[in-house]
């Protein structure tokens, strides 16, 4: 993928980095804004499964949730800059472990999903959701130059009654600090004229009980209607979806939050159960009882229980018992 942003450019536009000024004001004032007739049609297109869908990055993140709208009737349109990525799902090639090639086929075949390396087509999606990489910098921060690069280039063809979800891994605040600029530049109102909300990805790669459906959903919206639409859309393929309703316009930036918090208690649980076999026998510390304890993060998509989700990681069931 070539980076549009330089690293200079995309750390200056950082969240860290950008200006507040009366921002809280004005979310207020958008909250209050009510919807046009596109968005309002956009509901009925949700409903009605008929919605053209757009994933941009086609990644383990990406991938997967293509083929879940796909699959439940939505015509989807992959976007990957790597044309070794779209080669193979044209092939019907999968290179990720969560899509089977036998559940990619048919939908490649049947034309409900198609794959592409341009971005000419954007102003006929409906709904686009961004899943590009964030690869850490020396400095260890994100580098959201591809996710800049991803939102200029929705912003060129941005229209009445698009709703657009970021999910990549990012500061708190990208969505409304970085994104939200950038398309109201176009003359554009959020929450009347288009919709913007983010949605942290949750997948735990290779797990077959816990996937991209079965991982309950956070979502955070700019305004309700922006939420709401959100939570439509992806309720159509996750079986429980979460969202964050906040007085302070700060969803999106709880929703990124929550996701920190998730990933940081995931990494600090898994180093301290590779401490388990030097101290526990190995029926009770072997690596498949851990597995089974360690998916019950995802039962519960809510941060206030992450204390207690990890005591079942750290701590097989087995060793209480006894």
């Amino acid at each position: 993928q070539s980076r549009v942003a330089s690293p200079d450019a995309a750390r200056s536009m950082s969240p860290r980095n950008a200006k507040g000024g009366n921002g809280m004001i004005r979310l207020a004032v958008l909250r209050r804004s009510r919807p046009r007739a596109e968005l309002i049609e956009l509901t009925n297109t949700l409903r009605a499964k008929t919605a053209r869908v757009g994933v941009i990055g086609l990644g383990y993140v990406g991938l997967p949730l293509a083929v879940e709208f796909a699959k439940e009737g939505f015509p989807v349109t992959g976007i990957d800059l790597d044309t070794s990525r779209v080669q193979a799902v044209n092939r019907s090639q999968s290179y990720v472990p969560d899509v089977p090639a036998k559940e990619l086929a048919p939908l490649v075949r049947r034309k409900r999903l198609v794959v592409t390396s341009r971005y000419d087509g954007l102003s006929g999606l409906d709904a686009i959701i961004i899943c590009v990489p964030t690869p850490l910098r020396k400095t260890r921060e994100p580098d959201i130059s591809y996710i800049i690069a991803a939102g200029q280039e929705i912003a060129k063809s941005l229209r009445r009654g698009q709703l657009i979800i970021l999910e990549s891994t990012t500061y708190p605040g990208t969505t409304d600090e970085v994104l939200l600029p950038m398309f109201e530049e176009r003359g554009l109102n959020v929450g009347r004229d288009f919709c913007l909300a983010f949605s942290p990805e949750r997948i735990d790669p290779g797990n077959a009980t816990y996937t991209t459906r079965t991982i309950p959903k956070v979502i955070g919206g700019i305004t309700p209607t922006c939420r709401e639409l959100a939570t439509q859309l992806y309720g159509q393929i996750i079986q429980r979806v979460v969202t964050l309703t906040d007085h302070h316009g700060h969803a999106p930036i709880t929703g990124r939050s929550a996701n920190h918090h998730h990933r940081r208690q995931r990494q600090v649980s898994r180093a301290r159960a590779g401490t388990l076999p030097a101290a526990l026998p190995v029926s009770t510390a072997s690596p498949a009882a851990f597995h089974a304890s360690e998916s019950a993060i995802h039962s519960d998509a809510s941060p206030h229980r992450a204390e207690r989700l990890l005591c079942f990681v750290t701590v097989p069931t087995s060793v209480w018992l006894h």
